[in-house]
């Protein structure tokens, strides 16, 4: 996670923490495992790979990301290689390799290196960047990002070489807000799911949609409502037209997520546990201008 100076432009509202608390959200399981580094020219923030298969673990993981400070002066610039090559540290040193588990990056960034207080030069990141790329393709990492070009000025060449060379995935977005929807395909990416975006219908003030569970050997369906103005009250009904209480005691995990100044909930998961197959409905309130976007992901229990 980039905090450099810069981003206090680009990232205003910090909705590159949200996305890295929705992916976090996605992603835990009995299996999973999160950590982050938060770079400018040093390293400013780091927490280890953490296992996200409680609440409790979850919600501190969320909350060490929540309280992420962007730089102060004197720590203003940019350092990529210095954040990846951290982060693939941090993967070598939680035994990620040899095992059942598929280790990804993914950087968050405005992205240009630029070190003109030091403490190294730009030669000397890029030389140690090659290192860290070609290691990272050779262990079978591969590396997301996600540029954040927000005054034109974002390196593309250097972003997308990033992800080409690790095989991972470039994402090129002019808004603070895509974050959430690129957390989103990632994930669809990662967990080798289907994703398929709902068409919703407003009507009487609700936001509403039908979706199909067509395959018995569904694990996961997660629902993700992505809004700019924050929905609320969601609501949902199995194939039999009953209403589900939204509880982990019905197979049902729900979390949302509020911008920085804590007003406005950018994202809503449903997380529904082996899903009946047939046709179910989800519903949230919400304002009728709002871009909202309903999207099903899911994933399977290979055994």
């Amino acid at each position: 996670i980039d905090g450099s100076g810069s981003m206090k432009k680009s990232d205003a509202m910090k909705l590159r923490l949200t996305a890295g608390r929705l992916f976090t959200e996605l992603a835990s399981s009995d299996t999973s495992r999160a950590g982050f580094v938060q770079f400018t020219n040093v390293i400013m923030d780091s927490a280890g790979l953490t296992d996200l298969s409680t609440e409790e673990n979850k919600e501190a993981f969320r909350n060490r990301l929540s309280g992420l400070k962007d730089s102060v002066k004197g720590t203003w610039d940019t350092d990529i290689s210095l954040g990846l090559t951290e982060a693939l540290k941090m993967l070598k040193d939680g035994g990620s390799f040899g095992n059942d588990r598929h280790p990804i990056i993914i950087l968050l960034s405005d992205g240009n290196t630029d070190l003109p207080s030091g403490p190294r030069t730009v030669e000397e990141s890029n030389a140690e960047l090659t290192t860290t790329l070609s290691e990272a393709s050779q262990l079978g990492v591969p590396i997301y990002s996600i540029g954040l070009n927000w005054d034109g000025k974002l390196d593309i060449d250097y972003m997308q070489n990033i992800a080409d060379q690790t095989g991972g995935q470039f994402y090129n977005i002019t808004s603070a807000s895509e974050f959430n929807q690129n957390m989103k395909d990632i994930f669809g990416n990662v967990a080798d799911g289907e994703s398929v975006d709902l068409k919703a219908e407003y009507k009487d003030g609700r936001y509403q949609t039908d979706f199909v569970i067509d395959n018995s050997s569904v694990l996961t369906a997660n629902l993700v409502i992505l809004t700019d103005k924050g929905v609320s009250d969601p609501k949902l009904t199995d194939p039999t037209g009953a209403d589900v209480p939204l509880d982990e005691a019905h197979g049902v995990i729900v979390a949302t997520d509020t911008t920085q100044d804590g007003t406005v909930s950018t994202y809503t998961i449903l997380k529904i546990m082996y899903p009946a197959q047939g046709v179910w409905k989800v519903s949230v309130a919400g304002e009728a201008d709002d871009a909202v976007q309903i999207n099903l992901l899911t994933t399977y229990d290979i055994s």
